[in-house]
């Protein structure tokens, strides 16, 4: 959802007042804001939605480090002077 849809809707949530048109009789703009909605409204909407991304970085993150882990290919090399082990990922198949 386009963010301006959300907060146009948590901002509306908040109205106590709304105005109300002449010739039709239709719903207009909001006359009077209850504040202590409006804020609560406001900043937890913008929590939520800061922990929901939160949430979805962070299981990208553990799906692909467990991609990566399986991906991996160690191809040991031994050093003969110094008989030292090297590992080398194969980087192609990441």
């Amino acid at each position: 959802m386009p963010g301006p849809v959300v907060f146009g809707a948590l901002i509306d949530s908040s109205c106590a007042v709304w105005d109300t048109s002449c010739a039709s009789g239709a719903r207009g703009a909001c006359a009077f804001y209850n504040n202590a909605h409006f804020r609560w409204r406001l900043h937890g909407g913008v929590a939520v939605l800061k922990m929901a991304a939160l949430l979805f970085y962070l299981a990208t993150y553990v799906i692909l480090r467990r991609r990566r882990r399986h991906y991996e290919d160690e191809i040991v090399v031994f050093d003969a002077t110094e008989r030292q082990h090297v590992t080398i990922y194969d980087v192609d198949k990441l």
